[in-house]
């Protein structure tokens, strides 16, 4: 049994899946198995997957019909046989300590989850693979950190993305189990890791640059403009329920805030890119809904507020301001 499971959803990535899959091989720590979730790739990723297999033991294959990034990490969870669980998505690459210092740093800290920082860009440098010294800092987490991390204030020991995805990270297997990936959405992760940092109460972080993230703007949530990407409201809206509930009001005022700026941004983009009334109209009263509801945790100016208002109402306000310049007259 593997001590860690490194578990890396694969759709339609023959592109880069090489060298994602040898840069987990190569890694310094060795006890790991690695389970390639193969999500009904329609080009060459799932012959790759089984001719890796083929030459390291360590690795699993899993076929399944296309259902989704979400489905398939779940699919590698229920598979994994390690105590310690890491995602790698397909067109990324990890750096050979990885494996070795989340591990150290878990083990060292008695902490559940070990993060490191990522880099984010179109290539891989060269550097990227040099070897590093290790470094770790242990971090208890309460409403003043996670607010940090969320609204991105405090980047001095950890990256922006720790608080929003689930790569570059070691996590305990029963935190992911306890809190499996929503099927069916993307920006599952941004609903999802919040709940494992609050529930572990502190984390090892280690101020080491050790996950490349490949910025693909054909990849899910790169891609050209979908409906889909309301998916990103969603689960904002899953934050604002969690902490409403454990009653971390500063979080709930910073997402709700940030829900309404988000929510305008997507209405002006079904408009300018869909073209489909309908659902600019469905999340028009959407918004509406959530101003009504939650009005209290949106901290935002008369200005910005007169202007949203404009925009959700543009015949009633162009009505009333034709009726004042009546009354002036």
């Amino acid at each position: 049994m593997a001590v860690i499971s490194v578990i890396v959803p694969v759709y339609n990535a023959e592109k880069y899946l090489n060298r994602c899959i040898d840069s987990i091989l190569d890694q310094t720590f060795k006890d790991f198995e690695l389970i390639l979730v193969d999500d009904g790739s329609k080009d060459s990723s799932g012959d790759i997957c089984e001719k890796y297999a083929g030459l390291d033991q360590r690795i699993k294959v899993i076929h399944q019909e296309n259902k989704g990034q979400a489905a398939a990490r779940n699919l590698g969870v229920i598979n994994a046989s390690g105590e310690w669980i890491a995602f790698v998505d397909a067109d990324d690459m990890i750096q050979q300590q990885m494996l070795e210092y989340l591990y150290r740093a878990v083990i060292s800290t008695n902490s559940k989850i070990a993060v490191c920082k990522l880099m984010e860009k179109n290539e891989c440098p060269v550097e990227f693979k040099q070897e590093q010294n290790y470094n770790c800092t242990f971090i208890r987490l309460d409403e003043k950190k996670l607010l940090q991390w969320c609204t991105g204030t405090d980047l001095n020991v950890v990256d922006k993305y720790i608080y929003w995805i689930v790569c570059a990270k070691l996590v305990h297997k029963s935190i992911v189990r306890e809190f499996p990936f929503e099927e069916g959405r993307i920006y599952e992760d941004n609903a999802l890791v919040f709940k494992w940092l609050f529930n572990v109460g502190s984390i090892a972080a280690c101020d080491n640059v050790m996950y490349f993230y490949r910025v693909n703007h054909t990849g899910t949530t790169k891609s050209n403009y979908s409906i889909h990407k309301l998916d990103w409201l969603w689960a904002l809206e899953e934050q604002i329920k969690f902490y409403k509930k454990v009653k971390f009001l500063k979080m709930v005022d910073a997402l709700g805030t940030r829900f309404i700026r988000e929510a305008m941004r997507e209405y002006e983009n079904i408009q300018k890119y869909l073209q489909d009334k309908n659902q600019a109209e469905r999340l028009r009263r959407r918004i509406v809904r959530f101003w009504i509801s939650e009005r209290k945790y949106v901290s935002i100016s008369r200005e910005e507020t007169l202007d949203i208002f404009t925009r959700l109402y543009p015949r009633q306000i162009h009505f009333l301001w034709s009726v004042k310049k009546r009354v002036v007259k």
